[in-house]
């Protein structure tokens, strides 16, 4: 890109330190231990395919329209479900109200 379509103070910005190791951790040739990530190889692709199918089939434009801040309600309800305690004494919530599925920090 031509420099003269920024200004002198932008060119001056330094690189992208996270940006940078995302290109060398890209190399086919590097195993990254760098957290958030894993081997490409290691993601669920088709259980991903099936329950993205399944929530589009049965949710369609629900479920990717914003929503409540604290996360979708029914996905909520299933992890309080899903986590309730196993065993005397280990503390779960099963109310899904104190739950929040978040897509970021």
């Amino acid at each position: 890109m031509s420099d003269h379509l920024f200004s002198e103070r932008t060119k001056r910005v330094p690189k992208s330190f996270i940006r940078e190791i995302l290109k060398v951790s890209a190399e086919p040739d590097v195993i990254s231990f760098a957290g958030g990530l894993p081997h490409p190889g290691l993601f669920p692709i088709r259980e991903f395919k099936d329950a993205f199918t399944r929530l589009m089939e049965e949710r369609g434009s629900e479920s990717v329209q914003y929503g409540p801040s604290e996360g979708f309600l029914p996905l909520r309800e299933w992890v309080s479900e899903r986590y309730r305690p196993a065993r005397p004494g280990y503390f779960t919530s099963q109310c899904a109200h104190h739950y929040r599925i978040s897509a970021g920090p």
